[in-house]
Parts: structure tokens; C-alpha cells; sequence
């Protein structure tokens, strides 16, 4: 999965440095620490709980609790391990009833500012890259149909406009700081580890049984990136030229129809195609009916561009969902 000497090289930077990961229990955080563990990194993977820290294999990661409510504990987490990049993952709002307005307020806009001032003073000044990763989301832009990073934002959602606020006063924080940062927003992720309510992990869970599977036209033209190509972006951006917070794509750039990942999922589980109800459900009103992404930021910065074909992605989903058997 890596492109050339450029991607060899962004990802050998990493060998022997010490990296901090927020929010490493969820789908993309998990993710991260893999990568980074598989490049030779000093892992720190930060949690919110013990039963969380305990529940699972974490490598070669170091796993130590902390949380947004926190700061000061995150601040002596920091510069004890004088990481040379932070990766925050941190979010709220994309599980079903993250609705709360103080919560996604406090978590998405209040937080990332604030790290970027803790990491500003407890970083590894010798990393010549950008010292915060910051995770954003393709809801900062609201149903736009080509998403530049220089497009008028107009998210449509309480969680798209608390992202929007906390990346932009996370960029700000960073001119004042002169700290090196980059956010990247992130578009359509699939893989193993999934949240169970999105597409793909339904198409799985119903393909155990034999009733229909209502779905939308599916006529929408997405960008999807398969997890693990996401995750190594978003080191090869942590080890770019260095920026002050900016937004940075990160998506294939490979727009197409919602039913065509539907389609390959359903063959590879062997679901009937006259069980697939395609215009059965409404489609968002808050989504661009068609959406395609530019890229050409992240291959200006990083000389990469993800990988991973829906093919092979939806291949490696489904052989790592535990309980499917066939």
C-alpha cells in the first residue's frame, strides 16, 4: 500500500519516534496505531478507560487512559512522552444518538484548539513535519459537488458545524503558535472495525439471513478509501512539509455510484441480487445527491494517493468479520 520511494520514506520516518494517538479504541484510531506500530513508532495509544485499555491486543503500543474532559491529565501525558506527532481522533456525533449540541460543542469545536496548544509546548522540536494530525470530516463542507479545500464550507449538520468551528480555531491557534499542523478531512471510510449501523457492516450482518434489504437508489456518487489506506495518510501527512493547521483532503479521488459497493459486497457474500431493494429508502436531504473529491493537496504533500481498489477493500472486510462463515 505504499506508493513509491516517497511513501517508503514517509513511512520509514517514523522508525524509532515517539507518537501520541487520541481516541485510538475507534475505528480509525485502532487503525493508526497498527500503521504506526508496523513502522517502528514509540506508541502511545490514548483511551478513555481501563475496560477499554483492557479489552484487546494493542502490539507493541504503550495504552494509557485520558480524555477530553481532562486537559491537565492530557497535558501530563504530553510531555511526558514528548511525542513527535500527535494524531487526534477525537470526535462526536457520527454514532447513532451523538446529538447532544453542548457535547459535540465541547468534544469537536472547544478541544482541538486546546490541544494544539498542549502539543505546542510538549512536542519533539526536531521532527521537521507537522506535530498535530488532526482528524476532521468531509461534513466541514456541507452537499457540495466538487469539495475543494478552498470552497465556501457550508455544513448542513450540528456535527459538520462543530467540526468546522474546531478545525478553523484550531488553525488559527496554530498561526499564533507558528505550530506545525494539518487537518485532514476525512471522506466515506470503510474496513474491518466499521461501526455496525453504516453500510457495508449491514450488508454483512444481513447476509445472514434471507429477508429483503431496503436501500437508497443508490445512484449517489461517493468517495470511498478503505481504512487502512486512510490511516497511512494520515501519517504520510503528519511527515509533510510542515503546515499551520490547514485542510488537506484525504480520500481516493476515485468518485462512484453508492450501488457499485453494494453490488461487489453482495457478491462477494453471496447475497441474491432480487434481495437488494435499491430506492426502497429516502436518500439524506443533507447529502450531495454527486460528489467528487479533489486530491490533488494531499498528492502535492505526500506524493501518494490511496491504494486499496473497493475490490480488494470489501474482500478484506468481509474475511475479517469474525462472525461470518461461508
Amino acid at each position: 500500500l505504499v506508493s513509491g520511494e516517497a511513501g517508503d520514506a514517509a513511512l520509514s520516518s517514523y522508525r524509532g519516534t515517539r507518537c501520541v494517538v487520541l481516541g485510538a479504541s475507534g475505528f480509525i484510531g485502532r487503525w493508526v496505531v497498527e500503521v504506526l506500530d508496523d513502522a517502528g513508532a514509540e506508541v502511545t495509544a490514548v483511551v478513555r478507560s481501563k475496560a477499554v485499555k483492557d479489552s484487546r491486543g494493542w502490539g507493541a503500543a504503550a495504552v494509557a487512559e485520558g480524555s477530553v474532559e481532562n486537559p491537565m491529565g492530557l497535558r501530563t501525558l504530553l510531555e511526558a512522552a514528548r511525542p513527535s506527532v500527535t494524531f487526534n481522533l477525537v470526535g462526536y456525533g457520527v454514532r447513532p444518538g451523538q446529538a447532544d449540541a453542548t457535547d459535540a460543542t465541547r468534544v469537536n469545536t472547544d478541544f482541538p484548539p486546546l490541544l494544539a496548544g498542549l502539543v505546542a509546548t510538549a512536542r519533539d522540536v526536531e521532527w521537521t513535519g507537522n506535530a498535530l494530525v488532526h482528524a476532521g470530516t468531509q461534513a466541514e463542507y456541507g452537499p457540495m459537488a466538487r469539495v475543494e479545500e478552498s470552497a465556501e464550507a457550508r455544513p448542513a449538520t450540528l456535527y459538520g458545524r462543530t467540526k468546522l468551528a474546531g478545525s478553523l480555531a484550531l488553525a488559527e491557534r496554530c498561526r499564533t503558535l507558528e505550530a506545525p499542523a494539518v487537518t485532514a478531512r476525512i471522506f466515506n471510510v470503510y474496513g474491518p472495525g466499521e461501526p455496525e449501523h453504516r453500510l457495508l457492516p449491514t450488508l454483512i450482518r444481513r447476509s445472514r439471513d434471507d429477508a429483503p434489504i431496503d436501500l437508497t437508489s443508490g445512484e449517489q456518487e461517493r468517495d470511498f478509501t478503505f481504512v487502512r489506506d486512510v490511516a497511512e495518510g494520515l501519517l504520510r501527512l503528519g511527515a509533510a512539509r510542515a503546515l499551520r493547521g490547514e485542510p488537506v483532503n484525504l480520500a481516493s479521488g476515485r468518485p462512484i455510484p453508492v450501488k457499485n459497493l453494494v453490488l461487489e459486497a453482495a457478491q462477494q457474500l453471496h447475497v441474491p441480487r432480487a434481495r437488494l431493494r435499491f430506492g426502497a429508502l429516502p436518500e439524506r436531504p443533507t447529502e450531495a445527491r454527486s460528489q467528487s473529491v479533489s486530491v490533488t493537496r494531499l498528492q502535492e504533500l505526500t506524493g501518494w494517493s490511496p491504494l486499496t481498489s473497493l475490490m480488494e477493500g470489501i474482500r478484506w472486510t468481509v474475511a475479517a468479520n469474525a462472525g461470518l462463515s461461508r
